[in-house]
């Protein structure tokens, strides 16, 4: 891991934090073996039910980890809490936001999402220009005992700032990254 994509990445979750996004814990060390320095790296927390304790959310809750590589929609999200249990609420979640209808897209995001955390979610992402898709290195979690609504948390944070392959295009009219891209204006 080099240098940059360490720093952007411990600065990337600092600003998501300032903006009061919830995100993995993390922090830099240096490691040294038998007296030779092995340089800076970063513990990095791993999502799971403390993540949950931590946010605020009851640890029952469901949390994906979205892979781009998975060739369907479970495959691509990773379970990470009750591992056992189906993806009934994502594939439910889906199909609300499949309409092409702007109206009923929205009705669907303001009924299923804590649409003020996304919000912030997106405006942080936005502003860290990432080298990856704005649909990719996310947490979502489906709140299955509280508000009943999904949220979303950042993940891989290592291409923003400018990374090496920082070409992302950042598909604005894009709500949500479960969606196809939406017509721009369909959030009015």
């Amino acid at each position: 891991r080099d240098d940059h994509a360490l720093l952007a990445e411990l600065l990337a979750y600092d600003l998501y934090r300032r903006a009061g996004v919830g995100h993995p814990l993390c922090h830099p060390v240096r490691l040294w073996m038998n007296g030779e320095p092995l340089g800076l790296h970063l513990l990095v927390e791993q999502p799971g039910r403390g993540f949950l304790r931590r946010q605020g959310i009851d640890d029952r809750a469901n949390l994906y980890k979205y892979e781009k590589d998975g060739k369907d929609l479970a495959r691509q999200h990773e379970k990470r809490t009750n591992e056992r249990d189906g993806r009934e609420d994502l594939v439910q979640l889906m199909a609300a936001l499949q309409t092409t209808d702007g109206t009923l897209r929205w009705a669907a995001i303001r009924k299923r999402f804590d649409v003020e955390q996304v919000v912030h979610y997106f405006a942080v992402r936005t502003l860290l220009a990432s080298a990856s898709d704005i649909g990719d290195d996310y947490l979502a979690c489906h709140d299955l005992e509280g508000t009943e609504r999904w949220t979303l948390y950042p993940r891989d944070q290592d291409k923003t700032w400018g990374g090496r392959s920082a070409t992302a295009d950042i598909a604005a009219g894009s709500p949500l990254p479960f969606t196809t891209p939406a017509t721009v204006g369909t959030l009015a």
